[in-house]
């Protein structure tokens, strides 16, 4: 039983399998997908929590046991208003001779000048000191969200022989749950989704101004094209790749990818 105990929670937990399989995408659904968070604005904000702690004691005799616990008494949240929200994301995905590609989406921001960061940052400064006096700690969280992102996703390419077909069939989020209670069957499967699929991350990645941008040359910096290499050649050059992409993504991802896919810049036409 715990055999098949640690198999589910791995397969529904600690695995991002299940939610590839949970989205899966065609061609046309992704590149809807990635149009409209391209489109999306930022939701900024900071929250503060403020809390102390307390000895808790429950049963009795033998049986008494005592613990520390946190207690919140208070929590508060400021939005950052801002204008400008300049898209630096790619313009599309495009597979690279992958039948299946597991997808990631992941949300950058950056501030497009040091007025609007030292804004947002005096507005969590000011948020802080308006709360500290509620309780004996405080804690801070600053929340960048990107409205519509689906962190994991699987797009699905056409079937051109009945052989890829059948193989599309096998990408079924209900089937993949019942292997789950059958522990070699789940790891035969791991093994075989892991050695087929591609895979991509998508860097949906906005720029943060008080005043919204009119400057054309920064409208012609979020024309972003991003290669994905095909894994031999990822491995020797990974870090270049990334350093060009992100520097935010080298610790994230690595020289390790199983990266099969292409961005493309709809503007070029680049590959």
């Amino acid at each position: 039983w715990v055999l098949y105990v640690l198999n589910i929670l791995l397969g529904t937990c600690w695995s991002h399998t299940a939610e590839n399989l949970r989205h899966s995408v065609d061609g046309n659904q992704l590149q809807s997908y990635i149009d409209k968070v391209k489109k999306a604005k930022m939701n900024v904000s900071a929250d503060v929590q403020c809390y102390h702690f307390e000895r808790k004691t429950t049963g009795s005799g033998k049986n008494r046991k005592t613990r520390t616990v946190k207690k919140v008494t208070h929590r508060a949240t400021e939005n950052f208003v801002y204008e400008g929200c300049l898209d630096k994301s790619p313009s599309r995905l495009a597979g690279d001779g992958y039948l299946f590609v597991r997808v990631e989406s992941r949300v950058l921001h950056e501030f497009g000048d040091g007025n609007t960061g030292r804004a947002y940052e005096e507005m969590c400064s000011a948020l802080i000191r308006d709360n500290r006096h509620r309780d004996k700690h405080i804690s801070l969280h600053k929340g960048f969200d990107l409205p519509g992102v689906v962190e994991y996703q699987l797009l699905k390419m056409q079937a051109k022989t009945p052989g890829e077909e059948r193989m599309l069939a096998l990408l079924n989020y209900r089937m993949f749950i019942c292997l789950l209670f059958v522990p070699f069957a789940s790891v035969a499967y791991y093994l075989w989704f892991g050695m087929t699929a591609g895979g991509a991350i998508i860097p949906f990645k906005k720029s943060l101004t008080l005043a919204r941008e009119t400057d054309d040359s920064a409208v012609a910096e979020a024309e972003v094209v991003v290669t994905a290499y095909p894994m031999a050649q990822a491995i020797a050059d990974s870090n270049q790749y990334w350093n060009d992409v992100d520097t935010d993504f080298q610790e994230g991802f690595g020289t390790g990818g199983h990266v099969h896919a292409v961005l493309v810049d709809n503007a070029t036409s680049n590959v």
